[in-house]
């Protein structure tokens, strides 16, 4: 090692032997220990001279004036003191919080509290077991007439009709009867035209409810034809309810009367119920053929097994229309030429309501 590398060396131990306050004690040791203060006021630190051995690690020769001049086997070093005190530094941070001190003693009862809110209703109770019946009361007095109930309603004008199902009924009984069909006319040869045919019957009951409006029609009789003509088809009478559509047809035209033969009647009108509950049905009857009532003249018109054809005027001339509802007209009679066949009757509807 170097002289220069040996001085180095002594002045970091002797640095490091300061930093653990060995040359505090060799100051206090050689009596110089009160030179290590800077006297108050000064201007700066004082410096200290001292000759350090590395073999017994000592400093002698300790001074702060004038730097010794240290002997062989040992090294001159210096230091600082301490300066003067510094300006006082800034208020640290708060220290941790300290553990929670122990549980005090328990402090006096306090007041007693309001009273609390009232509790919720409870459940109701079971019912109690029946009284004993009492005795029965003097009848009252009776009371006034009720108003009248709802009636039957007829429909016997041609055409379209509505009708509103009163307050309390729950059903009604309809009877429909379709329109006749016309004769037949004569023909030129003298043959007679054929009778037309009744309309069909029908009557059911409908369950509906107060207030439903009901619609229908009433079928038109058609007109007998003209010489050497066939009779119109009578038309359809109906009723519809809700889902229910009830229907009566019209009965068929009488045949024209032909070169050598006469008119054939007309066919009777069926009939269809829908959804209804039937009580009496029955098809119209079948106008009367050509020459049935003899030489004055054409076929009776069809009518129903209860007015047994005395609905319908006789084929004579002119032939007779007919009168009774749903009656086919008389063919037209051949005697004298060509004459026109008699008109069927138009047809009907008859609403009963019905409450029990």
């Amino acid at each position: 090692m170097t002289k220069q590398q040996r001085k180095s060396s002594a002045r970091t131990r002797a640095g490091a032997l300061a930093a653990t306050g060995l040359i505090a004690s060799s100051a206090a040791a050689a009596g110089l220990g009160t030179i290590a203060m800077t006297p108050a006021g000064a201007a700066t630190a004082t410096k200290f001279y001292a000759c350090y051995s590395s073999r017994t690690h000592l400093l002698s020769d300790l001074t702060a004036t004038v730097a010794p001049k240290c002997g062989s086997g040992t090294t001159r070093v210096t230091w600082n003191g301490a300066g003067p005190q510094g300006a006082k530094g800034a208020k640290g941070s708060q220290g941790a919080e300290g553990k929670a001190g122990a549980q005090g003693n328990q402090g006096n009862q306090g007041a007693q509290g309001g009273a609390g809110i009232q509790g919720a209703q409870g459940a109701q109770g079971f019912q109690g077991a029946q009284g004993a019946q009492g005795f029965q009361g003097a009848q009252g007095a009776t009371g006034a007439a009720g108003s009248a109930g709802p009636g039957e309603q007829v429909f016997s004008a041609s055409g379209s009709y509505s009708y509103t199902v009163p307050t309390g009924v729950r059903e009604l009984q309809v009877e429909i009867w379709g329109a006749g069909g016309g004769g037949g006319g004569a023909g030129n040869t003298g043959t007679d035209g054929g009778g037309g045919g009744a309309g069909g019957l029908v009557t059911v009951l409908i369950p509906v409810t107060s207030g439903t409006s009901c619609t229908g029609s009433v079928g038109a009789g058609n007109n007998g034809g003209n010489g050497n003509g066939v009779g119109g088809n009578g038309n359809a009478s109906s009723i519809a309810c809700g889902s229910t559509t009830v229907t009566a047809d019209g009965g068929g035209g009488g045949g024209a009367g032909g070169a050598s033969l006469d008119g054939v009647g007309g066919a009777g009108g069926g009939f269809s119920v829908g959804n209804g509950i039937p009580l009496a049905t029955t098809d119209g009857g079948v106008g009367g053929g050509g020459g049935t009532s003899g030489v004055v003249g054409g076929g009776d018109g069809g009518g129903y097994y209860y007015f047994a054809n005395t609905d319908a005027g006789v084929g004579a001339a002119p032939g007779g229309n007919g009168t009774d509802v749903g009656s086919g007209g008389g063919g037209g009679g051949g005697v004298g030429g060509a004459r026109p066949g008699g008109n069927g009757a138009n047809g009907l509807v008859l609403i009963t309501p019905v409450t029990s």
